[in-house]
């Protein structure tokens, strides 16, 4: 009987979701091509805020209703059609 863990096991994937690391990303569709890979809402809510604090952005992103409001959009747009 095969397992998952078979080289030879046949694996037919059509979709997959991610995390937003590039290596990972890059890694899965290196070896699985063809594969439609996605990001996940959680991860990319992870990633804006990251980058937010990375750019000295938090302290006016809690203080500036317009820039929480920049923000909230920027994390919709993974939603949009």
């Amino acid at each position: 009987m095969k397992t998952f863990f078979d080289p030879d096991f046949p694996i037919a994937l059509e979709e997959v979701v991610l995390d937003f690391e590039t290596a990972v990303k890059s890694a899965f569709l290196h070896n699985f091509e063809g594969v439609k890979a996605f990001g996940c809402s959680f991860h990319w809510v992870q990633t804006v805020y990251r980058h937010l604090k990375s750019l000295g952005l938090s302290s006016a992103y809690k203080s500036d209703p317009k820039i929480q409001e920049i923000v909230r959009e920027v994390l919709s747009l993974p939603i949009i059609p």
